[in-house]
């Protein structure tokens, strides 16, 4: 009866008749004439993507969203690229048809979609993304493609908007690394804003989300060089003790990039207080074990992970703190040079290089020669960082170097070190130099190889080196 009533003179059958007959002209899901219009945009559009006409795609702006989105599913990779920079060109007409495919079915129209809106909020970051921020931030939900996710983060951290902050850090511990590296840059990149939140997840009972933080923070302070991260120094060097070795690891990163001084001690502490007992083994039983696999060599990759954390962090913080005193620490970092393992021979030399260039005072002589024998090993790059570490130990390193030039695989780096030391201290390091081949060193020289032949060659042109030095300094 009511029904009846609507359509029998009442306003509001005027209204409804009225309403229906206007989305009949004006609705596009309604009205045949717009339905047809539409479809003839997309074949359009579909028609010149098929060409590869991207300007022409692109100036039939927000038409042509609908045929570009498909156009991902169809083309999938191969086009991909130009697809989204055509949207780009679009720019905002293209954002909302673009949000609403990141629910669609299709892998790569949901990748390539984020970013396609990841590329556009770069050159719209003053556009309202706040009404968008819901659907973005779904897009970080797992059953979502791993590119997606990707896509999604990296988009969040262009949006000004806090209420993804929750989202990003959850996506701290997806499975994916990507997805992980993407969410943490966008922390990153909205600054201190995000700082509250990652202070915040550093006690979360997750061990994947404190990890993650402390990394995030880390990011803030070497790419960003934001202040104000001090504030969470007191629970960073609480998660040095951390159950978790990644939660540990972290943290030294985080607290090697902050620079508080109140983290040398606790560093240091972490560094000498793990195991290290596989750092006594011959260098062929280490080599087995760790080839072996099993549970002990994942212990050693743990601690050795930890170790070098710590290491690192100490190496940046003593070039942030020369005056701290660190002489009591050298022992710790020695034992590390003397060790087996390459790896944390070549940081714990560099570790001792920045400690020398703060305190030349400190007595390298009994060190020196230890840093220098390991140029003597064939473990890749170790020689980049010990041979520096000598030259800023100053000249108790020269005869050290000296006695390593007939290694084969010391020689380069010896040579190095020496025509730099030259440089400071030519007339020194000359009478080293002919002290040494006039002595014991001289007679191993005369025997017949390779090696002492590349050594005399390399002792000769130091000595021309120096020799022009001096006479430079006189005239």
């Amino acid at each position: 009866m009511q029904r009846e009533l609507r359509h029998s003179g009442s306003p509001e059958g005027h209204a409804n008749v009225f309403r229906r007959a206007w989305n009949h002209l004006t609705d596009w899901e309604i009205s045949p004439v717009l339905r047809g219009i539409r479809e003839r945009r997309m074949r359009k559009a579909e028609e010149l993507i098929g060409e590869q006409k991207w300007e022409s795609v692109m100036k039939m702006g927000r038409a042509a969203v609908p045929a570009l989105i498909r156009a991902f599913g169809k083309f999938g990779p191969a086009r991909s690229m130009d697809i989204v920079w055509a949207l780009v060109g679009i720019g905002t007409p293209a954002i909302r048809g673009l949000v609403g495919a990141l629910k669609d079915e299709d892998d790569f129209i949901r990748e390539f979609s984020a970013k396609a809106l990841a590329e556009i909020a770069k050159k719209k970051p003053k556009y309202k993304w706040d009404k968008h921020v819901p659907a973005l931030m779904k897009g970080l939900e797992y059953g979502v493609g791993k590119g997606a996710r990707a896509n999604v983060a990296t988009l969040l951290g262009e949006v000004e908007d806090a209420r993804a902050l929750p989202a990003l850090i959850l996506a701290l511990k997806d499975d994916d690394t990507h997805v992980m590296t993407c969410a943490r840059d966008a922390l990153v990149k909205k600054g201190k804003p995000a700082i509250d939140a990652l202070y915040a997840a550093l006690g979360n009972e997750d061990p994947e989300i404190r990890a993650h933080a402390a990394w995030a923070i880390s990011g803030m302070k070497s790419e960003l060089k934001i202040e104000g991260l001090e504030v969470a120094v007191p629970t960073l060097i609480g998660l040095l003790g951390d159950g978790n070795h990644e939660v540990q690891r972290n943290a030294c990163d985080a607290l090697r990039y902050v620079g508080d001084s109140s983290a040398i001690l606790p560093l240091y502490e972490l560094m000498m207080g793990k195991d290290s007992s596989f750092l006594e083994l011959p260098a062929g039983k280490f080599v087995e074990l760790m080839e072996g696999g099993g549970t002990r060599a994942g212990e050693i990759v743990k601690a050795r992970g930890i170790i070098a954390g710590a290491v690192l962090a100490l190496e940046d913080l003593a070039k942030r703190h020369p005056d701290y005193a660190w002489e009591p620490m050298l022992p710790g970092f020695l034992k590390l040079v003397e060790s087996n393992d390459a790896w944390l021979q070549q940081i714990a030399s560099g570790a001792l290089g920045s400690i020398a260039e703060g305190h030349p005072e400190y007595e390298w002589s009994d060190i020196a020669p230890k840093v220098a024998r390991t140029l003597c090993v064939d473990r890749g790059r170790v020689g980049t960082q010990a041979d520096k570490a000598l030259v800023k130990m100053g000249m108790v390193s020269a005869k050290p170097l000296i006695l390593v030039m007939n290694n084969e695989h010391a020689a380069p780096w010896a040579a190095s070190a020496l025509t730099e030391l030259a440089k400071k201290h030519a007339e020194d390091v000359a009478k080293e130099i002919i002290k040494a081949v006039n002595g014991k060193f001289g007679e191993t020289l005369q025997e017949i190889s390779t090696a002492n032949g590349m050594a005399v060659q390399n002792l000769s042109d130091i000595l021309l080196e120096c020799g022009k030095r001096m006479e430079n300094a006189t005239s």
